[in-house]
């Protein structure tokens, strides 16, 4: 028996040595020898004892070692890491180690004497039955244990039981349970077609490469890409390289060093490549290197996809945007050129203007003084006429002066206190005419971050404006206050309210065009321009500036500074 022992042991040190393909099916038979052997010492040991005349020393000894041999065995097929069952001819288990019961999740004491011929899944019964009939059997598959409603993926080996006569009396079996290496082969299964998939969807060719013999393998997809012919290729990196576009060589390879170093997580690099015919084709290349454990790149693995559109796509755009930019920098040349020759033109037509119609007026003031006995009646009236088309013209200039002025000034931005100054303001238009009876609302701590002269110029126009349309309100009212929560820093909204005139909204595009005026001279006089200097001065500070009003129940001019 310790002969048979050693063997089986001598065995399956043999067959670990065996390839992988092979040492499956011949550790499988060692196993079957091993637990039918076991199986067959631990029944003779379970029969009970006869009565037997005192044994001689050398069969005692012999007794004791089998006894020995047969406990190894049945330790042996105990510690197996596999389930073991020995069968009848009538396929009813009549051994089985505890391992078999545990991976089946069923009570030892409900498996033995378990008539497997009723089996309510029996796909397991041909390779059961291939023992019975002298053949080896075996099965890879599902298996849906009844008892335990537990689902799995076996191996099972089956080998036929001989007794002393040579006949058949039963079959052992080897149970493997195979579910979890089958769960990890279906997800790499899936894992690999959804890879394929994806490579198939963003039509890219795949390289394999070997950092260590510079093997490089290029997918079909790469070939068809380069034009070439072939299912696949093998070539070397050398050969690669050799494509390159010369400009494009250094960088793809300081690029693939980095990467082989560790300095980055994976490889990404533009670059062209020669193809079959000899073009040039930009390609984006991607891969990541597999390190062993001395950090040593061994593989290399990646995609190359085809971008030549890409690039003719970029460079089109790149040409249109330096040809739109230098057309936007030839138009803004020309138009600041205009702007300046127009500002200028219009500042010395009106400063020149400015002589003749004090002449005119001058001339006119001394006719009404000193010769206004000899005038008619007619001639005074057309005098006084005359007089008032020139201030009138001469204030029209001094309001195009200062639009022109306000227009070339440089921004300075400074705390300013609105409130404050439009109390100056509404103080400066009560010096005009001190009987007036108006009620006037200014929000105090009203800040923001602008040009101090500029806001002045901004709110004396606005509140100016709403002291003219008031004039014939009983009631006048004009109201400055915020809307809104402001940060302090120009992004303020304020608006200026009046229940004076009004204006009608349909025309309030109007508003702030020069010379453009809503009402008639003969019942407010004013040049058009001061709406229009509003507006300038707001859009300068990078503002907006709105207006709503209705005739006969006033106007309302809200504005922002921007943020400062």
């Amino acid at each position: 028996m310790t002969l048979y022992f050693i063997a089986a042991l001598t065995w399956l040190a043999i067959c670990s040595r065996l390839p992988h393909a092979h040492a499956d099916a011949w550790r499988t038979a060692g196993l079957l020898a091993i637990g039918a052997l076991a199986l067959s010492c631990s029944w003779r040991r379970s029969l009970p004892a006869q009565p037997t005349p005192p044994p001689a020393t050398a069969t005692h000894k012999l007794e004791q070692r089998l006894d020995e041999e047969a406990e190894r065995y049945r330790v042996l097929v105990e510690s197996s890491p596999v389930g073991i069952l020995h069968y009848d001819k009538q396929l009813k288990i009549t051994q089985h180690n505890s391992r078999l019961s545990k991976l089946l999740q069923v009570p030892g004491d409900a498996l033995l004497g378990l008539e497997m011929d009723r089996l309510q899944d029996q796909r397991v019964l041909p390779a059961l039955r291939a023992a019975l009939a002298g053949e080896s059997g075996r099965y890879d598959g599902a298996y849906h244990v009844t008892r335990s409603r537990r689902r799995l993926q076996v191996r099972l080996r089956t080998a036929p039981v001989y007794g002393p006569d040579r006949r058949i009396t039963g079959g052992v079996a080897i149970v493997e349970d195979t579910t979890a290496q089958y769960e990890a082969e279906a997800m790499l299964h899936d894992s690999e077609a959804r890879y394929a998939l994806a490579m198939r969807g963003t039509n890219e060719g795949l390289w394999d490469w070997s950092p260590a013999s510079d093997d490089l393998f290029l997918s079909s997809r790469l070939v068809e890409m380069l034009g070439m012919q072939g299912e696949h290729l093998r070539t070397n990196g050398k050969d690669w390289l050799a494509r390159l576009h010369p400009e494009d060589a250094r960088r793809f390879s300081q690029t693939l060093v980095e990467h082989l170093k560790g300095h980055t997580p994976h490889f990404e690099c533009e670059y062209r490549v020669r193809d079959a015919a000899g073009e040039w084709r930009w390609v984006l290349a991607r891969g990541l290197a597999q390190i062993d454990d001395k950090g040593q790149a061994y593989r290399m693995v990646g995609s190359v996809g085809d971008i030549t559109p890409r690039k003719a796509a970029e460079a089109e755009l790149q040409a249109l945007n330096r040809e739109l930019e230098s057309r936007v920098t030839e138009r803004t040349a020309q138009m600041t050129t205009a702007l300046a020759e127009l500002e200028s033109f219009s500042y010395s037509v009106s400063h020149d203007l400015r002589a003749p119609l004090r002449a005119i007026d001058g001339y006119g003031a001394i006719l009404s003084s000193e010769h206004a006995e000899a005038l008619g009646e007619d001639a005074r009236h057309l005098l006084q006429r005359m007089r008032a088309a020139a201030q009138r013209m001469g204030r029209l200039i001094d309001d195009l002066l200062n639009l022109a002025h306000v227009s070339r000034q440089a921004i300075r931005r400074d705390p300013v206190n609105i409130s404050e100054l439009a109390a100056e303001v509404i103080a400066e238009l009560r010096l005009t005419d001190s009987l007036r009876a108006l009620e006037v609302s200014i929000q105090p701590g009203l800040l923001a971050n602008a040009d101090p002269g500029l806001t002045r110029i901004l709110l004396r126009n606005l509140l100016g404006n709403a002291w003219k349309f008031t004039a014939r309100s009983p009631a006048a009212r004009i109201d400055v206050r915020s809307e809104g929560v402001g940060d302090g820093a120009g992004a303020l909204r304020i608006c200026v309210e009046d229940n004076g005139a009004g204006f009608d909204m349909r025309y309030a595009d109007k508003l702030f065009v020069p010379f453009q005026r809503l009402h008639h001279e003969r019942d407010f006089e004013g040049s058009g321009i001061g709406l229009a200097t509003v507006a300038r001065i707001v859009h300068r500070h990078g503002g907006d500036i709105d207006a709503t009003g209705e005739p006969g129940k006033g106007a309302r001019f809200c504005f922002s500074l921007g943020p400062g």
